[in-house]
């Protein structure tokens, strides 16, 4: 499904067509059993009894493991990403490349910010203005900016695999598959013999999700930080970020 359907559909742009092997012997018990389907439906929609919701199924497929036996069933999940323990070594490998982008990525966004200000204030107060004398060194920083943070990105990028990149990361945004992950499974690991190093007591709480609106909120709770015009070499030094004060 992820290598070639999603991937494929998405990246390529290509129109896909995903073989079921086990769709046809699927079609057949339904209509051997087409009698026992309505019982079965009106199973599914019944509150699971209390002792269902200590269940935890193990499995490593999306949808026959995961997504059926949550919604059908109503048990806990938890999915087996092998690629996971790969993906975070890799992760902790180029920490510095990772944190780097990080970086650049908050400059660009204070960059584009002064940018935009410096363009009202230029067309407010005409062509003759110090703002208007400021705007051309801003769209220049603007472009070594942009051009630096795709190479410094397309470098992480290859960290993981030269094609594809990261599993859970398309860009700067979670891939289909982390969306699925994070919707259908209640817990994830890379493989079964985790689940040895908690008790059977243990509580998994869930991270807070984050949209853009929460970034600009818990921004304005750190301190303000402010742009550099250093950009000098491959690499960008922390003296871009200056805390005002």
């Amino acid at each position: 499904m992820f290598a070639d359907i999603l991937r494929s559909k998405r990246t390529l742009g290509w129109r896909t067509c995903l073989i079921v092997p086990e769709l046809e012997s699927e079609m057949n018990a339904n209509r051997e059993n087409r009698d026992l389907r309505p019982a079965v439906l009106s199973f599914s929609v019944t509150p699971p009894p209390p002792v269902v919701q200590k269940l935890l199924y193990v499995g490593d497929h999306m949808f026959a493991d995961i997504l059926r036996s949550k919604r059908t069933l109503g048990w806990r999940t938890c999915l087996i990403v092998p690629e996971l323990e790969s993906e975070m070594n890799a992760n902790r490998e180029n920490r510095d490349l990772r944190v780097e982008v990080n970086m650049l990525r908050t400059l660009q966004y204070h960059l584009d910010t002064r940018l935009d200000d410096v363009r009202l204030q230029a067309m407010e107060e005409g062509p003759d203005s110090p703002a208007a004398a400021e705007l051309p060194k801003l769209e220049e920083e603007q472009m070594q900016l942009k051009s630096l943070l795709r190479g410094n990105g397309l470098m992480l990028h290859s960290k993981f695999h030269p094609d594809w990149g990261q599993l859970f990361k398309s860009g700067y945004q979670d891939s289909r598959f982390a969306t699925q992950v994070a919707t259908y499974a209640c817990i994830y690991t890379s493989k079964a013999s985790n689940l040895a190093r908690v008790s059977t007591q243990r509580s998994f709480r869930p991270v807070r999700d984050v949209s853009a609106h929460d970034l600009i909120l818990e921004a304005a709770d750190s301190p303000n930080v402010s742009c550099g015009s250093a950009l000098q070499g491959q690499r960008t030094p922390i003296t871009l970020f200056a805390s005002e004060r």
